[in-house]
C-alpha cells in the first residue's frame, strides 16, 4: 500500500490538540490523523448501512436476489 501526501488546514485549537496528543503518545501527527480518519470512515459506513436499512424498512429500498446480484456483478 502506497502513501500520498496531502496538505490540510486546521483551526489553531485543533492543531494544538493534535500536537499535544502526538507528543504525549509519541506518535506522528500524520499517523494520528490517519487513525482518526479510519475510525470516522468506519462510523460513516455504519451510518450509511443504518440509513439503507431504514429505507428498506420504510419500503423505499430494493432487494436483489443472489441471481440478480451475480448478474449485475458479472459473476
Amino acid at each position: 500500500m502506497g502513501f500520498k501526501k496531502i496538505t490540510i488546514t486546521l483551526s489553531e485549537d485543533r492543531y494544538e490538540e493534535i500536537n499535544h496528543i502526538s507528543k504525549n503518545l509519541n506518535e506522528k501527527k500524520s499517523k494520528l490523523i490517519s487513525k482518526a480518519l479510519d475510525m470516522y470512515f468506519d462510523y460513516l459506513d455504519l451510518r450509511l448501512a443504518v440509513e439503507r436499512a431504514e429505507d428498506y424498512e420504510n419500503g423505499n429500498g430494493k432487494v436483489y436476489s443472489i441471481e440478480e446480484t451475480r448478474e449485475m456483478l458479472g459473476v
